[in-house]
């Protein structure tokens, strides 16, 4: 958590490589040096990240995109279980044939990342500001979502400057950022802090 412009989306970006930032010492993900490596590698080696604003990808559909991350697995299985993720997300079937984002509503895009995020099952999961544009209903869902991949051994951070996503997905510990450092770390007495003072009483 923290201030607009701490550093939490920089973080992310770092973490995936983002070419637009260099960083110095190593990141590591289960032993494994993953500093140097491409943004595909970082992605094949189990890291995953959501986008605050999805990209737009005009004659990609939603079903391609998430076929492409098991390339060889039998398509008829492949398809049937894409589809059965999408439903309990309640995506229906012809979401899957629309170019991905090209006229999505803000819920749209989120339950297309979450969608993407259940298929990856990813060893780290780092969600920016998942909780922007979903309703009471798209919480249950995420909660949903999260406690399945946390029980299946993945290691979620979850990006939100609001406290509203954390009286429905409780964290096991708080980070706050502000110029790019942690500033303070705790448990979810902070959230009644944060409530009651914002930011205004880190120094």
């Amino acid at each position: 958590m923290g201030p607009n412009g701490s550093g939490k989306s920089t973080l992310c970006k770092a973490i995936m490589g983002h070419p637009n930032y260099e960083t110095n010492g190593e990141i590591t993900l289960d032993g494994k040096n993953v500093s140097k490596m491409e943004v595909d590698e970082r992605a094949r080696n189990g890291i995953f990240m959501t986008f605050q604003e999805p990209p737009v990808v005009d004659g990609v559909s939603v079903m391609k995109l998430i076929s492409k991350i098991d390339k060889g697995k039998d398509l008829v299985k492949l398809s049937n279980e894409i589809k059965e993720n999408a439903k309990e997300l309640g995506l229906a079937d012809e979401f899957l044939t629309r170019s991905l984002n090209i006229g999505f509503s803000g819920g749209e895009k989120k339950r297309s990342e979450l969608l993407q995020l259940v298929h990856k099952k990813p060893k780290l999961a780092m969600l920016d500001e998942i909780d922007s544009g979903i309703d009471i209903e798209g919480f249950r869902v995420l909660k949903k979502i999260l406690t399945q991949l946390k029980k299946a051994g993945s290691t979620i951070l979850l990006i939100t400057h609001q406290t509203r996503m954390l009286h429905h997905i409780a964290p096991d510990k708080i980070f706050i950022l502000k110029n790019g450092k942690i500033v303070s770390s705790g448990g979810t007495e902070l959230i009644d802090k944060i409530e009651k003072e914002g930011y205004d009483w880190i120094k």
